[in-house]
């Protein structure tokens, strides 16, 4: 039931690590269509649907980046 309710949500984060830029590509590869993306000091903030929730957790682990 939980992941129905993010499936439904959508998702505003922000991205920061080394060379930021580079997860949003790898992201927009994977097929997450992100919104609102803006630039931040210290990376991007952008928003997505909650169903994709889960893979950006996962290209951030194995790219290094965090999310917030």
């Amino acid at each position: 039931m939980r992941l129905q309710f993010w499936a439904a949500d959508t998702l505003r984060f922000s991205v920061t690590g080394p060379e930021p830029h580079r997860f949003l590509s790898r992201a927009a590869a994977a097929g997450v269509r992100l919104r609102r993306v803006r630039w931040q000091r210290d990376g991007y903030a952008a928003t997505a649907s909650g169903a994709d929730r889960r893979r950006l957790e996962r290209i951030a682990r194995d790219g290094g980046w965090t999310l917030a």
